[in-house]
C-alpha cells in the first residue's frame, strides 16, 4: 500500500493470503472514505469482506456496507522515489527511536511539524526548529549491516 499527501510518501508492503479481483493496478481510494475504512477496520470484529465492482470498493463488516467510488487518476510512480535495493540495513532500538521523535516533535514548529534524520557514522539525530523554543535535538547510536537482497 502506497499513500502520499502531495509532500510525503508512505509504503507498507505486507503479503495478502487471496487475491482480490481488480486490484491487480491499484486503486485511488477517496481521503474521506478512507478515514470511513479506518474506524471500521479499527473496531473488533469479524473478518471483513472486499470486493471490486463497477468502479466502486466495497467492504462490507457485520452488518456495515461500505462502498467508495475510486477515483478516476493514475498514481505517481513510486517505484521512481523509492530505491529498490539498498547497501545497508539499519538498526536502532525501535522504542528509542519513539521517545526521542515524540520529544523532539512536541516542539517543533506548527507550521511545519517537521522532524530531521541526520545520520552520522554511527549516530542518529534528530533536530526540529521553533522559533519560540529554539532547537531540540535528540541523538541515539545505531548499527548497519550489509544487505544483499532487495528490500522492497
Amino acid at each position: 500500500m502506497v499513500a502520499t499527501d502531495g509532500y510525503r510518501l508512505s509504503l507498507i508492503d505486507r503479503p495478502m493470503k487471496i487475491e482480490i479481483q481488480g486490484l491487480e493496478g491499484g486503486i485511488l481510494l477517496p481521503k474521506k472514505g478512507l478515514s470511513e475504512l479506518i474506524r471500521l477496520l479499527d473496531e473488533e470484529g469479524p473478518e471483513v469482506w472486499i470486493k471490486m465492482k463497477n468502479n466502486n470498493f466495497i467492504l462490507k463488516k457485520d452488518h456495515v456496507v461500505l462502498i467508495m467510488r475510486l477515483l478516476d487518476a493514475e498514481f505517481p510512480d513510486y517505484q521512481q522515489v523509492i530505491p529498490s535495493q539498498t547497501k545497508k540495513h539499519i538498526r536502532m532500538k525501535r522504542s528509542q527511536l519513539l521517545e526521542s521523535l515524540k520529544r523532539v516533535s512536541i516542539l517543533s514548529s506548527e507550521k511545519t511539524k517537521g522532524v530531521k534524520f541526520h545520520f552520522a557514522e554511527d549516530l542518529l539525530e534528530l533536530s526540529s526548529y521553533n522559533p519560540d523554543f529554539g532547537k531540540p535535538k535528540r541523538s541515539f547510536p545505531w548499527t548497519t549491516r550489509e544487505k544483499t537482497s532487495p528490500q522492497l
